[in-house]
């Protein structure tokens, strides 16, 4: 293996001067990015501390009360920032891990976007306003796109482990 030779006879691809310079750097960046960090998981367990992490609802008279909940602008505005950190790689993943943070499957399989074939609407309900903007601040997307990941995960709820079944509701 040859040894880059320098003029001033080092064999270090740079000075040691631009060495410490560039370790001097990258030890402030993490440092600040541990703060960040800190300051996150502090926020984090507040909202815990406050109560801030809903239960996941079992039945539609649970999903009510946390509905009736969110007439408050600031219950709504905690619940946003809340469902917002549930996260997911895509619009789809999104939807539905903030769905199961919210509901069961079970009571998942009972609502459709719109409301049809025997369904409730999830539309009408506060709750879909709020699990929208947790989807746009998470992932980036419009509302049309929240909207549509959140009926797909409503329209295949029935199939999945818990959500009673196709006929079921």
């Amino acid at each position: 293996m040859a040894k880059s030779s320098r003029k001033d006879g080092s064999s270090f691809p740079i000075s040691e001067e631009r060495f410490q310079r560039k370790v001097i750097s990258l030890l402030a960046e993490i440092r600040m990015e541990i703060r960040d960090l800190k300051q996150k998981m502090e926020s984090d367990s507040s909202l815990a501390e406050e109560g801030g992490i809903p239960l996941q609802t079992t039945t539609i008279e649970e999903l009510e009360v946390l509905e009736n909940s969110l007439s408050s602008s600031d219950e709504r505005k905690r619940l946003i920032r809340v469902l917002s950190r549930v996260g997911g790689s895509n619009v789809g993943e999104c939807a539905r891990r903030i769905l199961m943070k919210l509901m069961t499957y079970d009571v998942m399989a009972g609502f459709s976007l719109k409301g049809r074939k025997r369904k409730r609407s999830f539309q009408n309900l506060r709750l879909f306003q709020v699990t929208v903007d947790a989807i746009v601040k998470t992932v980036k997307c419009t509302e049309v796109a929240a909207g549509a990941a959140i009926s797909a995960a409503l329209k295949y709820a029935p199939d999945r482990r818990g959500g009673g079944g196709r006929g079921a509701n």
